[in-house]
C-alpha cells in the first residue's frame, strides 16, 4: 500500500517536470503568423487593395521578426527541480513515517481478521442484516426526511426483534410517505411486538386506521379481535372472530389460533361453542407452517401472511439454517403465487421484492418489480410507489 501511494503522488509530478514550459513569445509567433495569411485572404477577397495589403503586411512581419527574436532568446528547457525534490521526498518520507507511525500507535503483532467474522457472533439474525442496518441507520441519519428509506428499514427492525425502532421507523414513515394500510399495519404489530403481545390503544388505533385504507386486511381484523379477548369484551370478540373465520382462507396457519380465540370469546361471553360453517373443517391437508398458538395470557401474534409472523420469525431463530431457510423460501412462494394468482396492492408487490432482495434473488426482485408495474399501469401513484421502491432496493428496471 505504501508503494502504491508513492507511486500515485511521484508519477505525475515526474510527468510534469519533463514538459517544456512554452514561451510567450511562441505564442505570439503563430499569431503573427495566422495575421500574415488572413491580410491575404482579405486581399483575394478584394476587402482590401494591394497598397493597404503590403503596408499591413510589412508591420506584422515586424512583430513577427522581434517575437522570433524572443523565441531563439528563451530557454529551450528549465525543468524545475521541484518535482524531483518531491518525488525524493515520498520516496524516502512516505515509507519512513507510516512505519514509524504505526509501530507506534498500531498493533502488528494482532493476527488478520476477515470480514465475515467481524459480524456479531451472538446475532441470530447474521452479520448480513446487522450490515443492512448499519448502513441504513447511517444514511437516515443524513437523510431523516427520506420515507422511502424509513419504510424498507422497519420491516427489518421488526423482524429481527427490535419493536421499539420498528414502531420509531413506521411512524416516521408514515409522517413522510403518507398513511397506508400496510403502514399502518406494521406500526401496529410493532406496538403489539413491543408491549409483548398485548394490542394497547396506540396498536389499536394504527388497526383502525389501517383497516380505514383496506376494509377487508387480515391483521387488523385479527389483532382487534384478540384486544377485544384481552379487555374481556368476549361477546363482542366472539362476534369478530366468527366475521374473520368466515373471510379468511381456512387453510392458513393461524386459522388454529383464531378458532382458539373464537372458543375462549364464546365460553367467556356463556355462548354455545360453534365454529363458523365456512371454517368447520379446515385442520389444513396442504403442508404448511405449524399454526400460531395463543401464548400465556392471550397475547397476540401477527398472522403469517403475507408475511412472516412473529410467532414465525421466534420459530426460524430455533431451526437450523437449512430448515430456517426452506420456511423463508416457502413463505416467499407463496406470497409471490398470491400475487401472481389473485394479484395485490402496490405494498403486497413492494414486499414480494424486498423479500427476494433479502434472499439475494435479483433477478426474481427485478421480475416482481416488472409485474408489479404491469399489475398496476393504470394506477400512476401505485406505480411511482413500486418504482420509488425498486430504486431504493436497488432493483434495476
Amino acid at each position: 500500500m505504501t508503494v502504491v501511494a508513492v507511486v500515485a503522488v511521484i508519477v505525475p509530478l515526474l510527468l510534469q517536470s519533463g514538459k517544456k514550459p512554452a514561451p510567450a513569445a511562441a505564442h505570439d509567433v503563430a499569431v503573427y503568423k495566422d495575421q500574415l495569411d488572413e491580410v491575404s485572404r482579405d486581399l483575394d477577397s478584394g476587402l482590401i487593395d494591394s497598397a493597404e495589403a503590403e503596408a499591413t503586411r510589412a508591420e506584422i512581419a515586424r512583430r513577427l521578426l522581434r517575437a522570433s527574436e524572443a523565441e531563439a532568446k528563451a530557454q529551450p528547457s528549465q525543468r524545475s527541480r521541484m518535482p524531483w525534490a518531491a518525488a525524493a521526498a515520498a520516496i524516502v518520507l512516505v515509507p519512513i513515517v507510516s512505519v514509524a507511525l504505526y509501530l507506534a500507535v498500531g498493533s502488528p503483532g494482532i493476527p488478520d481478521q476477515p470480514l465475515s467474522a467481524r459480524a456479531p457472533a451472538t446475532s441470530p439474525h447474521g452479520g448480513d442484516v446487522a450490515r443492512l442496518l448499519e448502513g441504513a441507520e447511517a444514511y437516515l441519519k443524513d437523510n431523516p426526511s427520506d420515507g422511502t428509506a424509513w419504510s424498507l428499514v422497519a420491516p427489518v427492525y421488526l423482524r429481527v426483534n427490535r419493536p421499539s425502532d420498528a414502531a420509531t421507523a413506521f411512524g416516521k414513515a408514515i409522517e413522510l410517505l403518507g398513511s397506508n394500510a400496510q403502514l399502518q399495519i406494521g406500526l401496529g404489530e410493532s406496538i403489539v411486538a413491543r408491549e409483548g403481545g398485548k394490542v394497547v390503544e396506540d396498536a389499536k388505533a394504527a388497526f383502525r386506521r389501517a383497516l380505514e385504507h383496506e376494509a377487508n386486511a387480515v391483521e387488523p381484523r385479527f389483532f382487534l379481535a384478540v384486544a377485544l379477548n384481552q379487555e374481556g369484551s368476549f361477546k363482542e370478540a366472539a362476534a369478530a372472530w366468527e366475521a374473520f373465520l368466515k373471510t379468511t382462507d381456512p387453510r392458513e396457519p393461524w386459522v388454529r389460533f383464531a378458532r382458539s380465540e373464537l372458543e375462549k370469546a364464546q365460553k367467556g361471553a356463556g355462548l354455545p361453542v360453534k365454529m363458523p360453517d365456512v371454517a368447520a373443517a379446515p385442520e389444513v391437508t396442504a403442508p404448511q407452517q405449524p399454526a400460531p398458538q395463543a401464548p400465556a395470557g392471550g397475547e397476540a401474534t401477527a398472522p403469517a401472511a403475507p408475511g412472516p409472523s412473529a410467532e414465525d420469525v421466534a420459530a426460524a431463530q430455533q431451526m437450523n439454517t437449512e430448515d430456517r431457510q426452506a420456511m423463508i423460501n416457502d413463505m416467499v412462494s407463496r406470497l409471490a403465487e398470491r400475487l401472481e394468482t389473485d394479484g395485490g396492492s402496490a405494498d403486497d408487490w413492494i414486499r414480494l421484492m424486498r423479500a427476494y432482495m433479502v434472499l439475494d434473488k435479483k433477478d426474481e426482485a427485478r421480475q416482481a418489480a416488472a409485474k408489479a408495474i404491469a399489475a398496476h399501469g393504470g394506477d400512476a401513484a401505485a406505480r411511482a410507489r413500486i418504482e420509488q421502491a425498486a430504486g431504493g432496493l436497488g432493483i434495476p428496471l
